[in-house]
């Protein structure tokens, strides 16, 4: 049996020749699943899961130019590019040490975390969190990719209005609804539609993280999103995946904001309320409430097993986030969101 660092090594290295999407612009989840299940302390699952997974994957594109003739700021959000912004993270990543990368590059990308569907920012959390673990090569070139593909689907989202300074569970009730008037296929395509639907542009300005502690307004913000994500899932809707992602981008600023400076992570903070709202904007039921029981007979082993049996790389992210949100306040919201999960995905 390998041990608990080289059963993540072995699969980002199974992982090496693949590339950040695969068919028409789905994520690669297997670097951020596996590391899930580390977290979870299934590290014996990783290797296995990720020889099924990686059949879907397409090749690690191939550098064609050097980025800095085309110019960095110019270069955000151009996926085309990824491949030369990987050679830029990479060159970087062992001169400086992946700690001072991070603090160097977060400022840059956190007005562009919504970009593909938040997944670079997600990706760069599970490898900051491997490496907070242990560094290995295997960890500080996962870091390096998951820095490009943030950078190369940058994509911001419009801010407007004055703060008012609400919590995330109050914020919600004044964003705008834009079902019917936008309808891309994937969660990235519905959040870069909300850049012209001016309703939503002050969605950003309903909070102001400074005005209370940081972990604290996370809290609110996952609580807040599990509540919707079960509401929704339990009054029919079917896009379930989408919801996923108000918990799982707010939980991966949580494992960042000790790597970046105070106003960097208010940014943050900001920019991934402004993400999660506006998934609700389009995909979200106004008013719906979840009508979950507490139940404090639940087994969060049994629910981790089923999360593992469904083999669905979302369930294996949600259900470790929302585990780790509820060992950090004990709110039996977040383990009835992963019990839902670990069931309603089921294949």
């Amino acid at each position: 049996m390998f041990s608990v660092t080289n059963e993540l090594d072995q699969a980002l290295d199974l992982l090496r020749e693949t590339g950040p999407e695969f068919g028409a612009g789905y994520s690669n989840h297997g670097p951020m699943a596996t590391e899930a299940l580390v977290a979870l302390g299934r590290g014996e699952e990783v290797v296995p899961w990720v020889l099924s997974y990686r059949t879907n994957l397409e090749n690690l594109p191939t550098s064609r130019q050097q980025l800095r003739g085309v110019g960095q700021q110019e270069a955000l959000g151009r996926y085309d590019l990824f491949p030369e912004w990987l050679d830029l993270t990479r060159g970087q990543v062992p001169d400086f040490g992946w700690r001072t990368v991070v603090a160097r590059w977060i400022p840059t990308l956190a007005g562009g975390l919504s970009g593909a569907a938040m997944h670079g920012l997600i990706r760069t959390a599970h490898a900051v969190r491997a490496l907070e673990r242990y560094e290995t090569p295997e960890r500080v070139e996962e870091l390096s990719r998951a820095l490009a593909y943030w950078a190369a689907r940058y994509q911001a989202m419009p801010m407007t209005g004055a703060e008012r300074g609400l919590l995330p569970s109050r914020a919600v009730h004044s964003v705008a609804s834009a079902r019917g008037h936008i309808g891309g296929r994937l969660i990235n395509d519905r959040l870069a539609e909300l850049a012209t639907f001016g309703p939503f542009s002050s969605a950003a300005s309903l909070v102001e993280p400074v005005s209370v502690d940081r972990h604290l307004f996370l809290d609110d913000l996952t609580r807040t999103f599990a509540d919707i994500y079960l509401a929704n899932v339990q009054a029919g809707s079917r896009a379930s995946i989408a919801f996923i992602h108000g918990v799982t981008g707010p939980h991966a600023v949580r494992h960042l904001l000790d790597h970046v400076d105070h106003g960097t992570g208010d940014e943050l903070l900001v920019r991934v309320w402004q993400a999660a709202a506006g998934i609700y904007s389009a995909y979200g039921e106004p008013g719906t409430v979840s009508t979950y029981a507490p139940d404090d007979q639940r087994d969060v082993e049994d629910i981790v097993e089923q999360a593992i049996r469904t083999g669905d790389e979302h369930a294996i992210k949600f259900v470790e986030a929302c585990l780790d949100e509820h060992q950090r306040n004990r709110d039996p919201l977040f383990v009835a969101a992963a019990a839902d999960v670990a069931a309603r995905l089921t294949p």
